[in-house]
């Protein structure tokens, strides 16, 4: 029997960060994007595509994402999954995102990073990640 399992990212980074305005130094960097806090975000520089990848720090079915976008969001996106970080495998692709919080699920897949690539932006700035929180199945062993 499987179980729902939360997983926690150990580390995440992107293929870009917006710099910070001169008015206001605030942190946009990827690690944002898996603190557990929907406070902070990671915001990519304008232009598409941008992607941004998470290490879950060992090998683990996952199966769903949870995405909670800010205030510019991806209409078309794709995801996918790797178990070195080389070699991806998509698991789920759309071009109708719809911001705000998003439920993305998708075949069981073994991997430890997962990627995401933004495609088309639905805003005027870069494309901004509130939070993104990984769920999985893990073996119920019964004795």
């Amino acid at each position: 029997m499987d179980i729902p399992l939360a997983v926690k990212a150990v580390s995440a980074d992107a293929s870009s960060v917006m710099p910070p305005g001169k008015e206001k130094a605030e942190d946009l960097s990827a690690k944002n994007a898996i603190d557990g806090k929907v406070s902070t975000q990671w915001a990519s520089d304008l232009g598409e595509p941008q992607n941004i990848m998470f290490d879950l720090g060992r090998e683990i079915a996952v199966d769903k994402l949870i995405i909670t976008w800010g205030s510019s969001h991806a209409s078309s996106y794709n995801i996918e999954v790797s178990l070195n970080g080389s070699l991806w495998t998509g698991v789920f692709s759309t071009e109708s995102g719809r911001g705000g919080t998003e439920t993305v699920t998708f075949p069981l897949s073994k991997t430890r990073y997962i990627k995401l690539t933004l495609l088309k932006n639905d805003g005027a700035e870069g494309f901004r990640i509130r939070e993104i929180s990984v769920y999985g199945k893990k073996k119920l062993i019964l004795f």
